[in-house]
């Protein structure tokens, strides 16, 4: 396996930084925080990189990606899912795979104890503030295209869309996007949490909770959490409009616990 950005190999934690640094750079490579700990994950040592081996075990959980091979991996990915003006999608990292079953394209994010960003109904509210002040803004059409590519019709017993977390729309869009540029078989997102020194078990569980609102809402109730260790899928989005292909999609969680006792 490689790990490379912009067609720079990495060899170990110090070159991730250099050639593929987080968005606030030095202020977000923390040790215990997702940034740092996510590019130890892949280098434990000085041998070179290796997938962690709960992404390992998590792949190997379903029996459409058991036995990936991972080929290629990029951290700090950018991809659009859609055509409007705005910041796109910002991946931790895209992996490519070979697989007897057809190429994998797996879309990784790195998680702390940070929230998977704002609820949608405050993009919505802060969308509805900037268009009232004559702000320009996509906001608006962005979450609605979202919502119609990925949701089908609410039903009761799910989460209303302004419930959501965003940045769960926005990473499984962006997971879909890369699968479809690269010509995968299947879309694969994953998240990696990580159990530190420095993350709170209360804030662990309130993204379990929005994790789990996604999922219900995504699968209309048939599935209710998202069970570390455990890949669920393929679902199937109703794709459009950002999508001509809705691509088999895959979810799993894996978590690493490198808190002291």
């Amino acid at each position: 396996m490689i790990i490379e950005k912009n067609g720079h190999e990495i060899h170990s934690v110090e070159e991730w930084f250099d050639l593929a640094p987080p968005k606030n750079g030095r202020e977000q490579w923390v040790d215990g925080r997702s940034a740092k700990e996510f590019a130890r994950s892949w280098f434990p040592d000085q041998s070179g990189p290796v997938c962690p081996p709960e992404l390992a075990a998590l792949l190997d959980s379903h029996a459409d990606t058991r036995g990936a091979i991972l080929r290629t991996a990029t951290p700090e990915h950018v991809v659009r899912f859609d055509a409007l003006r705005g910041e796109p999608r910002n991946s931790d990292m895209v992996v490519l795979a070979d697989h007897p079953a057809g190429a994998l394209a797996i879309s990784i994010e790195a998680k702390a104890d940070e929230p998977f960003d704002k609820r949608v109904r405050d993009v919505l509210r802060n969308a509805v503030d900037k268009i009232a002040g004559d702000e320009p803004t996509n906001a608006e059409i962005r979450v609605q295209q979202l919502s119609q590519s990925l949701f089908p019709t609410w039903i009761e017993n799910v989460s209303h869309l302004g419930d959501l977390r965003y940045q769960l729309l926005t990473a499984v869009a962006g997971a879909i996007a890369f699968a479809v540029q690269k010509k995968a078989k299947r879309a694969v997102f994953l998240i990696h949490e990580f159990v530190t020194n420095r993350t709170k078990d209360r804030k662990h569980e309130d993204n379990a909770t929005d994790l789990s609102a996604f999922v219900a809402r995504l699968t209309l109730g048939r599935t209710r959490m998202l069970e570390p260790g455990r890949l669920i899928g393929p679902l199937t989005v109703p794709g459009s409009p950002l999508f001509r292909t809705a691509l088999p999609l895959y979810l799993g969680k894996a978590v690493r616990k490198i808190r002291d006792a």
